[in-house]
């Protein structure tokens, strides 16, 4: 089965029409010429469909090609309206079949010249087409550079960026998208959350984006790099990634928008909490519990360790039937021996608190055999990858 949309550049197309009908009312000679003269200005956006260009009572539509492909298509006559004489026939015959032909001409679908000495074209409404997915997309990637770099201002701050126009392609063939949200975890220039933009803009939807960046450097004397410096920017792709956003919304007039802007902590993984120079430098027992205890069970839960050196100040909770534990302290000393380890007298201290139980523990290391793990029913893994 084929992935089909509606096309978004046909959208568009729609929206305009209705907007200058809304204001021309019948002048249907007004309204094409308006409609052409925008679709023009705008072709850029109107992916294969900026050929839609004629106007009649019904709505938009192009005349397309009547021939058949090849020698032997359908041979009968059309009356011109006006002078009641056959029209003339393609070379290769029509490509319709006359039963085809006269319901195109009850329900207004043929486009008639000036006489019967020009062939007549059938009437593509605008409103029937879809895009179909396809497996290859062309498009000179030069256009999206040059976007970006008119965007700010001239000046080339980034290569090869995604295209907005194909983001927007791709998003169409989401079934009601107009609420989605779209994760990007490799947003260099920002083009997703652009496109996004620029689509509840055209739709007025209410899409929305998380972007995700990770602090890569750039150089001073890069095109980037000047940029920021002259701007007073962090020297990173972020920065970029960010101005993009900004500078999109203020010249493109996107609309009154909200953007929350949040940086990356320190890794959270075993190598970087033990590599840690001071304690401070640690994630607090609260956060890390936490952050544990959302991946187990998608839900938020605000944790504060015991200052008394008991067991029970490592017990997160019960789920799905096994007693949550974390052995963590923010202390690089304790995390740096066997003292936090899930080892046999930590399992024992643990089992005399919450006997003949199911247990699921996060530690950095565990030093028990499976024979004892299967015995005090135990279930390790190496926080912070909870699962």
């Amino acid at each position: 089965p084929a992935w089909l949309s509606i096309s978004h550049g046909g959208n568009l197309i729609l929206n305009k029409y209705n907007e200058l009908k809304e204001l021309f009312k019948d002048d249907l000679i007004e309204i094409q010429k308006k409609l052409r003269k925008w679709i023009k200005e705008n072709e850029n956006s109107l992916n294969r469909v900026k050929h839609y260009t004629s106007v009649d009572e019904k709505g938009v539509y192009y005349p397309d090609n009547p021939s058949n492909t090849r020698v032997g298509g359908y041979t009968y006559d059309i009356i011109h309206p006006s002078s009641k004489l056959a029209c003339r026939i393609p070379p290769n015959g029509w490509r319709f079949s006359e039963d085809t032909a006269k319901e195109m001409l009850l329900n207004n679908n043929i486009e008639f010249g000036n006489d019967e000495n020009i062939t007549p074209k059938p009437k593509r409404r605008l409103d029937s087409i879809n895009d179909r997915f396809r497996s290859v997309y062309y498009e000179d990637g030069r256009g999206s550079t040059n976007e970006l770099t008119e965007l700010f201002g001239g000046k080339k701050v980034f290569d090869n960026p995604k295209s907005k126009h194909f983001l927007k392609y791709l998003f169409g063939f989401i079934p009601d998208s107009k609420d989605s949200i779209f994760l990007d975890s490799f947003a260099g220039s920002g083009t997703t959350a652009q496109a996004v933009l620029e689509l509840n803009q055209e739709d007025e939807g209410n899409r929305q984006f998380i972007l995700v960046q990770m602090p890569e450097p750039v150089k001073a004397d890069s095109p980037a790099g000047k940029y920021c410096v002259e701007n007073n920017l962090p020297l990173k792709i972020s920065s970029i990634t960010r101005e993009r956003v900004r500078l999109a919304v203020e010249k493109k007039e996107l609309g009154d928008v909200t953007v929350d802007y949040y940086e990356l902590g320190k890794p959270l993984d075993p190598w970087s909490i033990i590599s840690s120079e001071t304690d401070e430098d640690l994630p607090s027992f609260d956060k890390l519990a936490g952050y544990i205890w959302k991946n187990l069970t998608g839900e938020k839960k605000v944790f504060k360790m015991d200052g008394a050196n008991k067991i029970n100040r490592y017990f997160l909770g019960e789920y799905k039937g096994e007693k949550v534990f974390l052995l963590y302290e923010r202390d690089l000393k304790k995390l740096n021996t066997t003292e936090l380890c899930l080892s046999l007298p930590m399992i024992k201290r643990i089992e005399e608190e919450y006997p003949k139980s199911k247990k699921l523990i996060y530690a950095m290391t565990c030093y028990l055999d499976d024979w004892h793990k299967e015995k005090f029913e135990v279930k390790y893994i190496n926080f912070p990858f909870a699962k």
